[in-house]
């Protein structure tokens, strides 16, 4: 513990010495010092994309997050980097439908720099984060997983008529299929926590169209209101987990988390 906090305080001296003066930025040279005292629960091995598709190693990236110039997130499966720069920025800006496109605007617009032990929590946490969710609606239970294997499981409750696919606005059922999470948010309401699962999609808008319905909008994974905790499938279609288990799903379960909602 006594090392552990000697090479803390020892990274924060470089990182100050090296920024504070003027805003410069983190010198190239000084990578190796910074590598050989990254905290032991940071998984320097993950790989990342930039906005081409360029995979990007440890010691291409951490020079980027610990000058405040980007940040990591989550597309589905794949981890990438966001750089605060205008083309990054006009790119989020130009397509509503981008995944974590409201997590990655919050950090941009409202960014504010944060200090080496806010950096380091934060990879230490993408480091343990699911990289998928599986909701089985029979059972109704949510699984977080990362690299195949659970990592937790929750109790859900549905909306109120829970069995099959979602088809129209008022059905009260869950959407079947794969999409995303966004919108990681705290709430002052009922609902306490919530992600925003990003239905409908084209194929769901499509399909709707078709059919001459509204498709619904606003399914969401959210906590349970005091009145609601002994209720069973009481939601208007939404995915209700108890608040505690809320608090875990946003521990593990970064905005852009794929989320598989099947029968």
């Amino acid at each position: 513990m006594k090392t552990h906090y000697l090479s803390l305080t020892f990274l924060t001296a470089l990182f100050y010495c090296s920024c504070h003066s003027a805003h410069k930025k983190l010198p190239y040279e000084d990578i190796d010092s910074v590598m050989k005292i990254i905290p032991a629960n940071i998984d320097t091995t993950i790989i990342l994309k930039d906005g081409a598709g360029n995979m990007l190693h440890f010691r291409q990236y951490i020079l980027t997050l610990l000058n405040n110039e980007g940040i990591i997130y989550r597309e589905k499966e794949i981890l990438r980097l966001q750089r605060f720069t205008k083309t990054g920025t006009d790119s989020l800006n130009k397509d509503d439908h981008a995944i974590a496109r409201w997590d990655r605007s919050i950090n941009i617009t409202e960014r504010h720099p944060k200090t080496i032990t806010e950096i380091f929590e934060s990879l230490a946490a993408i480091s343990a984060s699911a990289d998928s969710v599986i909701v089985f609606k029979h059972r109704r239970t949510m699984y977080l997983k990362r690299k195949g294997k659970n990592i937790t499981t929750f109790k859900i409750n549905l909306g109120g008529n829970p069995v099959g696919d979602k088809i129209c606005d008022g059905d009260l059922r869950t959407p079947e299929g794969v999409y995303y999470l966004d919108n990681k948010a705290n709430r002052t309401d009922k609902f306490y926590k919530s992600f925003w699962i990003s239905y409908p999609d084209s194929a769901d808008r499509a399909d709707a169209l078709k059919r001459k319905v509204k498709p619904g909008i606003g399914v969401m994974v959210h906590g349970t209101s005091p009145q609601r905790v002994n209720s069973k499938d009481w939601t208007n279609g939404c995915i209700a987990l108890k608040n505690n288990d809320m608090d875990t799903l946003f521990s593990y379960v970064m905005a852009g988390t794929s989320i598989d909602i099947r029968k």
